[in-house]
């Protein structure tokens, strides 16, 4: 970051230690640090929640894009876990499943569209009549899954409001998913598709690994494509693959790898992942804010904090928040 980035704001609170690792603000339950810095906010009158484990924005786009809530747990829901699957395993998307898909990119973009904030109370009421209903897209991926029990509608639907509402959330769709790349995706499946059926054709299997390979690189991850192949290593595989009967699919997989390359490269200036998770989410007055949390001994890590101030740059007030036991100081 240039030495011109915003200052970053830190704020001293106090907190009681009741354990290694359980603290407690004024007389509520003793927490985690993070959990119990929520208490102290809340009195301001902030909402939210930690994201360690929820993840609103994934939860209320599931809730936007899913054709028919009432089908959720049952076999037509393909073991979809969180959202971009939602869009990769759709019938015109990147993977493809044994069972039968029943909605397209577009039918996904249309149900949200249409999607109402009074639907959120209704969703969640059918989400939480499951009892086993424990997904990746109400926790955070690769973390944890979380109960649909653990969800308030209220607080989604507040959530929500302070987002900017359908408007918003379309909009975040249309960056993270869009048209072109979804298409070509599809592309790739089907030349993928077409590699693995034709077993008559000698060192087949070579190829149907490259193919993917160039698969794998260029899938629904939200990390640019340097971070799982180099520039040596797509350069590598280009020219692996080139040389692999028959000439005229290696030449295919090249071509359609690096287009995808080309467009995702373009796309994550436009739409790239954080920099950092932070610990809280917080909203109110339809602000909404992001904040890292560090007990005593902890300090601030390079990227949390090229974080915020990417945050402050683009307009959202995030902060960090240090705790202290005044008892231990």
């Amino acid at each position: 970051m240039s030495d011109s980035s915003p200052i970053i704001k830190y704020e001293d609170i106090n907190l009681k230690r009741i354990g290694p690792k359980l603290w407690q603000f004024r007389d509520n339950e003793p927490k985690r640090v993070e959990l119990a810095v929520l208490d102290y906010l809340s009195e301001s009158g902030w909402h939210g929640y930690f994201t360690e484990h929820f993840d609103y924005d994934e939860t209320l786009i599931f809730m936007m894009c899913w054709p028919d809530h009432k089908k959720i747990g049952s076999v037509t829901y393909l073991g979809i876990s969180d959202v971009h699957q939602l869009f990769y395993r759709a019938s015109d998307g990147f993977m493809q499943d044994e069972k039968k898909v029943n909605f397209s990119r577009a039918d996904l973009l249309h149900n949200a569209k249409n999607f109402n904030e009074e639907d959120i109370s209704k969703i969640l009421n059918l989400w939480q009549s499951k009892p086993n209903f424990k997904k990746d897209f109400i926790g955070r991926a690769y973390l944890k899954s979380r109960h649909a029990s653990e969800l308030n509608a209220e607080i989604l639907q507040s959530y929500f409001t302070a987002a900017g509402g359908i408007r918003f959330f379309i909009d975040y769709l249309e960056r993270r998913f869009p048209q072109h790349l979804h298409e070509m995706f599809f592309k790739a499946r089907l030349l993928t598709e077409e590699v693995r059926k034709r077993g008559d054709l000698g060192p087949m299997p070579n190829l149907m690994d490259s193919c993917m390979s160039f698969w794998n690189i260029t899938n629904a991850s939200r990390s640019p494509v340097g971070k799982y192949m180099s520039k040596a290593g797509i350069a590598r595989f280009s020219k692996n693959t080139l040389n692999r009967h028959p000439k005229f699919l290696a030449e295919k997989v090249v071509s359609l790898a690096n287009e995808i390359i080309t467009a995702r490269n373009e796309h994550m200036s436009k739409y790239s992942p954080p920099k950092a998770v932070l610990d809280l989410k917080v909203w109110r007055h339809g602000e909404i804010s992001n904040i890292e949390v560090k007990a005593p001994n902890d300090r601030l890590r390079p990227h949390q904090k090229e974080q915020i101030q990417l945050d402050n740059e683009n307009g959202i007030k995030s902060w960090v928040i240090n705790v202290h036991d005044p008892v231990c100081s």
